[in-house]
């Protein structure tokens, strides 16, 4: 509250006096002022906005939190388990043979029925894609039961992408094993056979 305007503010129009705050201001105004308790004041305390961020980082961090711990419990608990078990192995006669037999025991482990099963073997060892038509069964696979399957098998007959013609006992070879379940889901697991003679 200026009750006279300075000499600077009579020279030019009001605007600039309001501008450089209290310069200029007639002494009565600014003992009012300073008594007042406003000097050095700029807003809310340094303590205060310390206090007011740290309370909107702690809301923040348990909003993520509940958020992320949702989302975890949908992924786990919202869907059904697709779980399966798998171990194969391969016979081959001698040490070295066009011909073995391959033979697969898969487990749902799951809370899902399975609904087919199919095996795919490597190009760079195996005659054919499909393992030579390998069957898992019984199909379709209830849950917690036991698919087998057997088959002889040939190795694959030279040339790109063929890098034996010949299966070697002691050698691993890693099929594809694809479980598709009922409602949809599929499970897709690499299984490393190991021969013997």
């Amino acid at each position: 509250m200026i009750d006279e305007p300075s000499p600077l503010c009579r020279r030019s129009s009001r605007a600039p006096c309001i501008a450089i705050n209290m310069v200029g201001a007639n002494p009565r105004t600014l003992r009012v002022w300073r008594r007042s308790g406003l000097r050095g004041r700029k807003g809310v305390s340094e303590i205060v906005g310390v206090l007011l961020m740290v309370a909107i980082v702690v809301i923040a961090a348990v909003i993520i939190l509940v958020y992320v711990q949702g989302l975890f419990s949908a992924l786990t608990h919202g869907a059904s388990s697709t779980h399966v078990t798998i171990v194969g192995h391969m016979f081959v006669p001698g040490t070295y043979d066009s011909v073995g037999v391959l033979s697969l025991t898969l487990t749902n482990d799951g809370s899902t029925p399975i609904q087919t099963i199919s095996v795919s073997c490597p190009a760079a060892y195996f005659a054919t894609l499909v393992c030579n038509g390998l069957a898992m069964n019984p199909s379709p696979l209830p849950v917690g039961a036991t698919a087998s399957g057997s088959l002889p098998v040939s190795a694959c007959s030279g040339g790109p992408p063929c890098l034996a013609s010949s299966f070697t006992a002691g050698t691993t070879y890693t099929l594809m094993v694809t479980a598709d379940f009922a409602g949809g889901s599929v499970q897709m697991v690499a299984v490393d056979v190991r021969s013997f003679s």
